[in-house]
Order: structure tokens, then sequence, then C-alpha cells
């Protein structure tokens, strides 16, 4: 959860195709979850922010569906090649393992990246709000300090007039 005002944080579940809630969540900015489909049909994702009336926030979601059945190159009448099929299944279940975790790490850097971004520019909207107060309170100081000393040589009231007598 990235932007607006006041926490970043959200309501969260997911709901089962047999309308059950597997997964209830209050207030978080950020959250991993793993879960295995178990009814087929449409599963619901769930972001509510409707504890924060006045503030608004972006989401980043990322979803990755994993197929868990394991490889089977095995083919029948060819067993001089089991030990290469095997290797070639290993290598293969080993790559797709890494894929998924460079895919994991890839939506977290992304959605870091893109918090970080939210937050930089809210910070830099702070301080050229700030620095247009401090020019204004600058121009109006300058201002006073002029009238001042105007008012100062062109007073009709005179020091010298009143140490001599």
């Amino acid at each position: 959860v990235t932007g607006g005002g006041g926490e970043l944080d959200i309501d969260f579940y997911i709901v089962s195709p047999g309308k059950t809630i597997m997964v209830s969540e209050t207030r978080r900015s950020d959250g991993y979850h793993e879960l295995k489909a178990i009814e087929s049909g449409d599963y619901e994702f769930c972001f509510s922010n409707a504890f924060s009336r006045i503030s608004w926030k972006m989401l980043y979601f990322y979803l990755n569906p994993v197929h868990d059945e394991p490889w089977n190159m095995k083919t029948t009448g060819v067993a001089d090649y089991d030990e290469n099929i095997q290797a070639i299944e290993n290598n293969l279940r080993s790559t797709s393992e890494n894929l998924h975790q460079i895919q994991q790490m890839l939506g977290t850097s992304a959605a870091r990246e893109t918090r970080h971004r939210n937050i930089a520019e809210s910070n830099n909207f702070r301080v050229q709000v700030w620095s247009l107060c401090e020019c204004f309170v600058m121009i109006c100081v300058a201002i006073v300090q002029v009238y001042f000393i105007r008012h100062l040589f062109n007073s009709s009231y005179s020091i010298k007039g009143k140490l001599r007598t």
C-alpha cells in the first residue's frame, strides 16, 4: 500500500467460491499469502479502505498462480534413457522453482519502489509548500523593514532638536 495521507494500511480478505473467508487481515500495509485452491471457481480478493474516509491509498497487488503437478516425462520402453530423463526433470523443476522465486522478488521490488517513489513525491510537495511559506515570510519581513526605515528617516520628529533644548 502506498500514497495518500494517514497510515498506509488497509483491510484485506480472500473468499473462496463456497463463500467461506480463507484469509482475513485488518489494517495491514503489506503482506504475503500462499494458498492452495481447494475448490474450483472464482476466488474473491477484497481490499477495503472504508475505515479511512479522508485519505486515499494506492495498492500494488501481485498474484502468481503456480501449477503444482509434478513433471512427468517418462516414456515406456526407454529404460536406457531413464537417468537422462530424470536429470532433465530435475533441471526443469529447479528452473521452474527459481523462476517462481524471481517473479516473487520482482513483484516485491516493484511494490517497494512504488511505495518509496510516492513517499518521495509527497515529501517533495511538502518541501515546496514549506519553501513557498518561507519565501512569503521573507518578503513580508523585507517590506516591513523598508517601511520602518523609511518612516524613521522621513519622520518629523527630530532627535537633534530634543537634545539642544
